[in-house]
């Protein structure tokens, strides 16, 4: 099994957006943890997930398997779903069936916040 750990916090509350963005209410938020999606989607940012929009490889989306879930980038790879981080510090993660990997959704927004 691939370690995958978990990188999202639990899904948000509820989020009011422009419909200029795209929103819509079947999106689901996120608040980000750690840096692996760095610079794009930052450690705290708030990500608005898309579970009815095609992920098509490159996509950036919510994936969830058994060791655990988080956002990158996705490609499929025949039976397997090959993951890989914005960030070069972190190295690419193949899931295979046995990972039992759910795509939740393709990430449609970011929210930074600036302190």
């Amino acid at each position: 099994m691939t370690e995958m750990s978990t990188l999202l916090g639990e899904p948000r509350g509820i989020v009011c957006l422009p419909r200029e963005t795209g929103a819509h209410e079947g999106m689901v938020t996120f608040k980000v943890k750690g840096d692996c999606m760095t610079p794009g989607i930052r450690d705290g940012d708030v990500i608005a997930v898309d579970p009815s929009a095609p992920v098509q490889d490159g996509d950036v989306a919510v994936v969830k398997c058994k060791s655990g879930g988080g956002v990158k980038r996705v490609y499929r790879d025949g039976p397997n779903l090959r993951l890989e981080m914005d960030n070069p510090a972190y190295e690419p993660i193949t899931l295979t069936p046995e990972d039992e990997p759910v795509i939740i959704g393709r990430v449609a927004l970011v929210i930074h916040f600036y302190e």
